[in-house]
């Protein structure tokens, strides 16, 4: 049975601004985060898949912050093993870097690099939408299942 305990602090999130709001790609803008907290299921096929991280060139006031980054994963689990394959590609570079990472899951892939998570963000329309994805250690960014 897959299990996974783990708490998260909203305070402690780099990508969050001082506004509370964070880029969401589903909705492809900053939005209001109302919670995020855990992802947990018995069956790890339900974590397969794709996600997608996109760090603006431009943040929420439309103020130039950097060179833009995406970055696509799929995630795929074997035996007790975690297997991400990951595309990055940053604004005004040639070719996507590749990088595939394994993890023994699930206490190397916590300490190392996430939680598989649940977020609510309320939309430009006031409406509370639950988006699924990975939240990262490293720079604490948000991957959404695609």
């Amino acid at each position: 049975m897959f299990f996974l305990l783990f708490f998260l602090a909203r305070t402690g999130f780099s990508q969050l601004t001082g506004t509370g709001k964070m880029y969401i790609p589903s909705g492809g803008g900053y939005f209001k985060v109302m919670e995020i907290h855990e992802w947990s299921e018995d069956d790890t096929k339900n974590y397969f898949g794709k996600y997608e991280y996109i760090y603006p060139a431009y943040d929420e006031f439309g103020e130039w912050a950097g060179d833009g980054v995406s970055d696509e994963m799929s995630v795929v689990f074997s035996n007790d093993s975690v297997y991400i394959n990951s595309k990055m590609q940053v604004e005004g570079w040639g070719e996507p870097e590749t990088t595939i990472r394994k993890f023994q899951y699930p206490l190397d892939f916590v300490k190392n690099f996430g939680k598989f998570v649940k977020l609510n963000y309320m939309d430009s329309s006031n409406r509370i939408v639950t988006t699924k994805g990975i939240l990262t250690i490293s720079g604490n960014e948000f991957c959404r299942l695609l």
